[in-house]
């Protein structure tokens, strides 16, 4: 059985705390904002409108409604994956696209704004490029801990593909301590949608208490090469700076173990 955005909204509530706890008032409120911007073929302003209203809310209103909304509908493959297509202008999009794409803005929103490479304009049928409703805003400490203790409550409750995603995307930039738990979990299981940046978020944060182990399986001749070297890679970047210098040489013997069993491997990766 499907979580509901009321049970995910009672989970974030019970995990958060901010000044002041919302009411039944505010989940009506922001269900209807959500039904505006869902696919339905309505014009742009009042979907917009909704978008910027929603970017307004508290995060623990917010976050579990869109990540309802985004779980049901199929994504859409962002115009960066096909760099040499033609660009499409926001009018001439499918509504259910349009719809989709409104929830995205939303979601990175909460999880990603003030990064450099955000927000992404919106381009209308004249050419020109407008930017997303609703990008004024700043958040507070307090809100910046809600919406990582959010992402946690969310992770536990997650029962697609598409919303675990989301929700790991976030906590990527927003980590909360209270995410350790179901990460470990997902760290365990190699056959978990996300094992792999389940462990990346794991050694940014608590590399101490979990490189040892990924280390161990990256050195382990009895796993198969494919799988060590998945292993490997995931220590590319912030993952290895935050290694201790025994496990940095751990992992080193290990990439060049990995190295006598392949010889073209770092040559194919430097390529």
């Amino acid at each position: 059985m499907e979580p509901t955005a009321a049970c995910l909204l009672s989970a974030a509530l019970l995990a958060t705390q901010l000044p002041r706890t919302p009411g039944f008032s505010d989940l009506v409120r922001v269900a209807g904002l959500v039904r505006v911007v869902a696919p339905q073929k309505p014009p742009d302003d009042p979907r917009w409108a909704a978008e910027a209203a929603l970017k307004e809310l508290d995060p623990r209103l917010a976050l579990p409604a869109v990540l309802t909304e985004l779980e049901r509908l199929s994504p859409f493959k962002d115009d960066a994956s096909n760099p040499f297509a033609p660009p499409v202008a926001e009018d001439d999009r499918p509504d259910v696209e349009r719809a989709e794409r409104s929830l995205r803005r939303i979601w990175r929103h909460y999880v990603i704004a003030g990064r450099s490479d955000y927000p992404e304009p919106i381009r209308r049928r004249s050419g020109t490029l407008v930017p997303p409703p609703g990008e004024k805003r700043t958040f507070t400490a307090a809100e910046m801990s809600a919406i990582g203790k959010t992402l946690a409550s969310l992770l536990k409750g997650s029962r697609t593909d598409r919303g675990r995603s989301l929700v790991l995307g976030g906590l990527a930039y927003n980590y909360s301590a209270e995410a350790e738990v179901s990460l470990a979990a997902m760290l365990r299981d190699d056959r978990r949608p996300g094992h792999g940046i389940a462990i990346q978020i794991l050694l940014e944060h608590h590399s101490a208490t979990y490189a040892p182990a990924v280390i161990g399986w990256v050195a382990d001749p009895k796993r198969p090469l494919g799988q060590r070297k998945f292993y490997f890679e995931i220590f590319d970047g912030l993952p290895y700076h935050y290694l201790a210098p025994a496990g940095r040489c751990r992992l080193i013997r290990a990439g060049f173990a990995i190295l006598a069993e392949d010889r073209d491997y770092f040559t194919a990766r430097s390529c």
